[in-house]
């Protein structure tokens, strides 16, 4: 898996609604998570964490991943870390892949997968695409509020400078309860495979088959 889209993962409302919320949170300068890269390279403002403010934000947004076949189908998620930046005039992130590792010791997530959910419009601000860098080339991208953008943690990629508005976003990791890549598309090729047999030939005699061999690839693969 390079990338994958999801359109309309967040309504109109929930956008709307989380945009109010984070107008009244506290942003901090967001190089202070920086150190293996250095402030000059990463360039933004994060979340101040807020019980009120930020946690209700954070809940919706991860119980709309965790109820998305699309997420669900093709990252195995186990858990998540989620969290909340801010790009304004200038502010930028050059090329960098994630850390392996986020989050207090108790909670902490391998970042099998990365994503970002977009919260600002691409009308509301000039410039902050997110660029994927891929074996063809590099990737823009930059959504419409309230879509997602899903992708290897091992991936390097950047964010533009704004030169214009603000780019508000949610990003996030995900540990997966496969942890190896590949083992993790075969399985979601077959998942996707057996629901395509399900909506064209529900009746079909080897779908039991099918799932039982998924299910069991699962059991061998999974990490506990």
């Amino acid at each position: 898996m390079q990338f994958f889209e999801i359109p309309r993962l967040l309504t109109r409302e929930q956008v709307a609604k989380a945009r109010t919320a984070l107008s009244q949170a506290e942003f901090v300068d967001g190089s202070a998570t920086a150190a293996s890269i250095g402030p000059r390279v990463k360039q933004n403002l994060q979340v101040r964490p807020q019980p009120e403010i930020v946690k209700t934000v954070l809940e919706v947004i991860q119980t709309a991943l965790m109820s998305h076949e699309a997420f669900t189908g093709a990252v195995f998620p186990r858990k998540l870390h989620l969290n909340i930046n801010r790009y304004e005039d200038g502010m930028h992130y050059g090329d960098h892949n994630d850390a392996a590792i986020v989050g207090h010791v108790a909670t902490a997530v391998r970042t099998d997968i990365s994503f970002t959910i977009f919260l600002a419009d691409p009308a509301q601000y000039d410039g902050g695409e997110m660029v994927i860098r891929t074996p063809t080339g590099d990737v823009e991208v930059k959504l419409p509020a309230g879509d997602a953008i899903v992708y290897s943690g091992s991936t390097v990629h950047r964010v533009e400078p704004v030169t214009k508005g603000a780019r508000l976003a949610v990003f996030g990791w995900a540990q997966s309860f496969v942890g190896d890549p590949t083992k993790r598309e075969i399985l979601a090729q077959l998942r996707r495979t057996r629901r395509a047999i399900i909506e064209d030939n529900p009746n079909a005699g080897y779908l039991s088959e099918l799932g039982n061999a998924y299910n069991n690839l699962m059991r061998l693969w999974t990490e506990n």
